[in-house]
């Protein structure tokens, strides 16, 4: 990687900003006011998805509120991942205009890392919202560039990479269980545990050993789940529709229907409903079979048998998320602990959530522009929708210098 670089210093050297940023006008100053102004709707597909389901599966009751929220949260971050590209195009100007040539980290990778900055001016569950994409995206390349052949396997084996996500589901429950105020979004919570203060009677003994966290049967507790998280999918994907063809709506108010519910992914909802269902079903089965099995082994039995689930739907982008967040419970957990070490409570002092977006950012678009072979799917779309083209525009812009072309 070293020479690579070296190579493309090489390359670059007699290469102006304008060659490189800008090459449809010579000025800089018009080059910033063309990126600023050059917002596109895609960042608002990208966030739809990711921010509205954890908005909808939060809520218990007021939908419309939550919708409402979680409609700011996302133009709020489609506006500020569209201005921290555009500043770091205008940055790599900047930085051109002070080293008086380019080169391979002033070029994409530290004017990246500044631009992302301005995340700092959203609220922190905004910021986390921009950081944890982000930051699953940095695994999946972290795992590319890993020459490993257990991390191929992993990769691409159906099988494999269900059994890594159920060993990620079960920790990451039972982790929620340790854990419970943790701030960050998970498909299911682990219920708490029942509590009886009355005395035992003969009938309410294996109960009382063995709770299960709900007053129905356990056949109507599981069915009633997965038909709950079969909505909730359903709706966040009738919404995204919405939200993709507003235009189209707004010229054919009688197109409504068919273009909500168009393109519905029931694969979303499939893995929703599986993934619910078999924790609770587990949950249910270790309740009334076990010989009094804590809740602690219940809760992370069944959520590793949750994680079969991603069979159904062996999505990349679930796996990351699983790690991504399990690696933040964790964060959460230590620091609540007596014992926390020193340095971990120094570096949470830090703005953690724009440092970690700024790293994972500009990482990805320095692989995106100069190792496409290693950038990931999740990785080219969201930065495609974020700088409105203009990272896709660099990259294309480059290759042909880095080849000669």
């Amino acid at each position: 990687m070293t020479a690579y670089s070296k190579y493309i210093n090489e390359v670059l050297r007699t290469k102006s900003c304008h060659d490189l940023i800008h090459p449809w006008t010579m000025s800089c100053r018009q080059s910033c006011q063309d990126y600023m102004s050059n917002w596109s709707f895609d960042g608002v597909k990208f966030f739809f998805p990711a921010i509205m389901i954890s908005m909808v599966m939060k809520t218990k009751t007021n939908y419309t509120k939550a919708i409402l929220k979680g409609i700011y949260d996302i133009m709020m971050c489609s506006v500020v991942g569209h201005f921290s590209f555009a500043m770091a195009m205008t940055t790599s100007c900047v930085m051109y205009n002070l080293l008086k040539r380019c080169y391979y980290s002033t070029t994409v990778f530290i004017p990246s890392l500044l631009g992302a900055q301005m995340v700092n001016l959203l609220p922190n569950n905004a910021i986390i919202g921009h950081a944890n994409p982000f930051a699953c995206m940095f695994f999946e390349i972290l795992i590319k560039f890993i020459d490993l052949e257990c991390m191929h396997t992993m990769r691409k084996s159906r099988w494999w990479g269900t059994f890594w996500f159920m060993c990620g589901s079960g920790g990451l429950l039972h982790l929620l269980n340790k854990q419970r105020k943790s701030g960050v979004f998970w498909f299911l919570a682990p219920p708490k545990k029942a509590k009886n203060n009355e005395a035992p009677n003969e009938e309410d003994i294996r109960k009382i050993v063995n709770p299960c966290s709900h007053s129905d049967s356990c056949s109507t507790f599981v069915l009633q789940g997965m038909r709950t998280y079969a909505n909730y999918g359903l709706m966040v994907e009738i919404l995204r529709n919405i939200a993709s063809n507003i235009g189209k709506i707004k010229a054919k108010p009688g197109d409504f229907l068919p273009l909500a519910t168009r393109k519905i992914n029931y694969n979303l909802i499939t893995f929703l409903m599986a993934y619910v269902g078999c924790y609770r079903w587990t949950c249910c089965l270790l309740n009334n079979y076990s010989n009094g099995m804590s809740f602690d082994v219940v809760n992370l039995l069944a959520g590793f048998m949750a994680g079969i689930a991603y069979v159904l739907w062996p999505n990349y982008n679930l796996f990351s998320t699983c790690i991504v967040t399990m690696v933040q419970v964790y964060w959460q957990y230590l620091l609540n602990q007596e014992n926390c070490p020193k340095i971990i409570e120094k570096i949470n002092r830090l703005p953690l959530g724009g440092l970690i977006y700024g790293i994972c950012m500009a990482v990805c678009v320095q692989v995106m522009v100069f190792y496409p072979d290693k950038t990931a799917h999740l990785s080219y779309t969201a930065i495609k929708a974020n700088s409105s083209g203009g990272v896709e525009g660099l990259k294309f812009t480059l290759t042909g210098p880095l080849f000669g072309q």
